[in-house]
């Protein structure tokens, strides 16, 4: 366990999350990743880890700093495993966005009370993107699930039928997954999309895959580009990745192409 805290916020003196590593759940070969739970601080040790507070965020409530610190400490961690060094940090754009050091790429995710990153270098992999979330409620399946997947009637989904809490933690798959790519994807075409932008085609629960494409061009992305995402379901979360290599891209694209050092959180 590991208490993070905001080194130079003035009158913060106390740690503000308590982080434990816990094991990665993200199924990508061939990458270092680094996850903790986040609970509140139980004690008065030592502050163990800090950093200091982005300008945009100085005036940000306390949820909103303790996601900031655990992706934060959760990149430093990755990226020290993939070989980038111990003094390597990621900093963040104007839109929030991860910038990673000079050949490195990567992905950060985080909830109220989870946070984690993956990181590797860039030998043939263009672009990353992770995402964790609390699966929904059936209520909220119902109630989001149209705006997540207007496809949703159309997808082949492969494995025991849907039912209840099932129906809900499909939707939260569909949910996690659209929010991987836009991860993997937005960094790379900087631009915005939209969840109808992307439609999923079938999603496989026997093998953890979901298979979608893109419903318009983004960047040199043409209209039906296919995507696959992982899944991993677990008792409170749902958590997808998904991962593009240079041999990937359209045969557009330039061989420079993907050589920016950012991912999205």
């Amino acid at each position: 366990m590991v208490l993070l805290a905001i080194g130079d916020r003035p009158g913060f003196t106390r740690p503000v999350v308590s982080a434990t590593r816990v094991p990665s759940p993200w199924r990508v070969e061939g990458v270092s990743a680094f996850a903790v739970a986040l609970t509140s601080p139980a004690d008065s040790r030592d502050v163990e880890w800090s950093a200091s507070l982005p300008e945009r965020l100085s005036n940000a409530r306390e949820p909103r700093i303790v996601t900031f610190l655990a992706g934060r400490y959760c990149a430093g961690q990755a990226l020290a495993a993939a070989g980038a060094g111990r003094d390597a940090v990621v900093e963040f754009g104007v839109d929030r966005e991860p910038i990673w050091p000079d050949g490195f790429v990567g992905s950060i995710t985080h909830t109220a009370d989870f946070a984690g990153a993956v990181v590797t270098r860039k030998n043939g992999v263009i672009g990353i993107g992770i995402d964790t979330e609390n699966l929904l409620s059936e209520a909220q399946a119902q109630e989001l699930r149209q705006t997540v997947a207007p496809e949703y009637s159309e997808i082949n989904f492969v494995g025991p039928d849907a039912d209840g809490e099932e129906d809900a933690l499909l939707v939260s798959c569909l949910f996690s997954a659209k929010e991987s790519i836009y991860k993997c994807l937005h960094p790379l075409v900087r631009e915005f999309f939209e969840f109808s932008d992307v439609s999923v085609t079938k999603l496989d629960r026997m093998r953890g895959t979901i298979q979608a494409v893109l419903n318009r061009p983004l960047g040199v992305f043409p209209r039906r580009w296919p995507i696959e995402v992982r899944f991993v379901p677990g008792a409170d979360r749902v958590h997808t990745s998904t991962i593009l290599r240079a041999h990937d891209l359209p045969s557009v694209a330039s061989p420079s192409f993907g050589n920016r050092d950012e991912s999205s959180t």
